[in-house]
């Protein structure tokens, strides 16, 4: 029989407050058209639902599923101040709000004090020093920061999302892998059903109290080329998280070995790829074609360098190969012309516009060079220099943002950070056993395309690319020490 402990209900009554933001925010969005039907519904689902889930496998998993099943969504509710305004006219918003991904973090912090009882020791000791650094540099901007709710709303950010760290390092890596696949794997359903349904309506679904834009589609364009955004906001920060879970997913169907799961898996990776193709996000398409090559090849050398037959994983990529080829088949047109006759020289143009302009707020005084114009208010600077794309939106390369907005400090350990996530993977997949080593690949895969990705775009800003960033890093460091642990044994 189910316990009811006294922490099981106040994690009820934690959870009930949650599932009571949600409603508020969907009566919010409707604009009370429907103002107790469907948030009392969906209430009561998230509720009954959570409490047969916390019933089978317990509190602690039932918040890390819900925060990886929901790692796409951004559920988020305006506390005080304009998201924005003439001065702030593009990028994150500029005022302070709470978003689904708080509670989460929050309540899980709450409920699993143990976490915070063993820091010292933690296998992610590294990477949370580094980024609490990061978080304290880019709070000095703050100072010079002209519209500080901005600020706030990204340093509130920063702070909360620190917890991924605290709570990840207290579970083993074959839980956080599973449940963070299981998430992968509904999302790039999802994500690719809420694009579909955008493209069949020609407008969106509705759901922007997950994140969905009110306008899905790619400004200045027509047909298949004006992409389509599921509930990211915009087709490429779309693109790049189908992207980033996509090389995870394929390393996993090629050692996966129960049918009914590779199934549902290879469902999955080919709708992923399908949802990069019709977003029409170039960088991201180019991305996923190499990452394949790489996951395939590198999972070949693993292979062999632990003397397994080989046979199985080409029969895996000739078959694969021939599914993604056909299944694209039908809108192949329109994403070749996405690369050859569109916009595309047009836009690089203006990228480095914007990024000629990054760099004279950057050098515009040694101050600004070291500490920045402040957390989020890189579009409030720009915007007094004059009109137009170039004056209204971030540059288009994450580094200079990072730099213009928190300074040289702030860029340079959010570029350890990644270093030390990218260093620990190439060690684990070059010298674990091959339960470690292809996880270690996926990881590996995923972080460098976002690392090649933010030469191009700023996406890593917006919640959900950069909630998945720090899962990214974590993993690493899991598997890194699961991999120490490892070779201890062989000794």
């Amino acid at each position: 029989m189910f316990d009811i402990k006294l922490k099981h209900i106040k994690f009820g009554m934690l959870y009930l407050l949650y599932c009571l933001i949600i409603g508020l925010s969907i009566v919010i969005e409707v604009k009370l058209k429907s103002p107790f039907l469907l948030p009392v519904a969906v209430i009561l689902l998230l509720f009954i639902s959570g409490l047969v889930v916390v019933k089978s496998i317990g509190i602690n998993k039932t918040l890390m599923l819900a925060f990886f099943l929901s790692l796409s969504f951004n559920v988020e509710q305006s506390i005080y101040g304009e998201a924005f305004n003439a001065i702030h006219t593009g990028g994150l918003r500029a005022n302070i709000a709470v978003s689904h991904t708080y509670i989460i973090l929050i309540v899980w912090a709450f409920y699993n004090r143990e976490p915070f009882k063993s820091i010292g020791s933690s296998k992610l000791r590294i990477e949370m020093n580094v980024y609490v650094l990061m978080v304290l540099a880019g709070c000095i901007s703050f100072i010079y920061a002209p519209n500080k709710v901005a600020a706030i709303y990204l340093i509130t950010r920063l702070i909360i999302f620190m917890l991924t760290f605290f709570i990840l390092h207290n579970f083993s890596v074959e839980t956080v892998w599973k449940y963070f696949i299981i998430g992968s794997m509904f999302i790039g359903l999802f994500q690719f059903l809420m694009g579909v349904g955008q493209l069949t309506m020609n407008n969106s679904l509705g759901l922007t109290f997950l994140g969905e834009n009110s306008n899905p589609f790619r400004g200045g364009t027509e047909g298949l080329e004006r992409g389509v955004s599921g509930t990211l906001g915009h087709p490429g920060t779309y693109a790049i998280f189908l992207t980033l879970i996509y090389p995870i997913l394929l390393t996993q169907y090629i050692y996966w070995k129960k049918s009914f799961k590779r199934n549902i898996l290879i469902i999955s990776i080919i709708v992923c790829f399908l949802g990069i193709l019709i977003s029409n996000a170039r960088t991201s398409i180019v991305i996923v074609l190499v990452s394949t090559f790489i996951i395939i090849l590198g999972n070949l050398l693993i292979r062999n360098r632990v003397k397994l037959n080989i046979t199985k994983l080409l029969r895996i990529t000739i078959t694969f190969s021939v599914i993604l080829v056909v299944s694209s088949y039908f809108i192949i047109d329109q994403v070749l012309t996405r690369f050859f006759s569109s916009d595309f020289l047009f836009q690089i143009g203006e990228r480095n516009k914007i990024g000629d302009l990054a760099l004279e707020i950057i050098f515009k005084d040694p101050m600004t060079t070291f500490f920045g114009v402040g957390l989020n208010n890189y579009t409030d600077v720009i915007s007094s220099f004059g009109q137009g794309f170039i004056y209204s939106h971030p540059v288009h390369n994450y580094y200079l943002l990072l730099w213009a907005e928190g300074g040289m400090l702030h860029l340079f350990l959010f570029i350890f950070l990644t270093f030390i996530g990218v260093f620990k993977t190439i060690e684990v997949t070059r010298k674990a056993s091959i339960y470690l080593a292809p996880k270690a690949l996926g990881v590996l895969v995923s972080i460098m395309s976002l690392v090649i990705y933010n030469l191009t775009g700023w996406s890593n800003s917006h919640n959900q690319i950069f909630i998945l960033y720090i899962v990214l890093v974590g993993l690493s460091g899991m598997l890194y020490e699961e991999f120490k642990i490892e070779s201890k044994k062989k000794i």
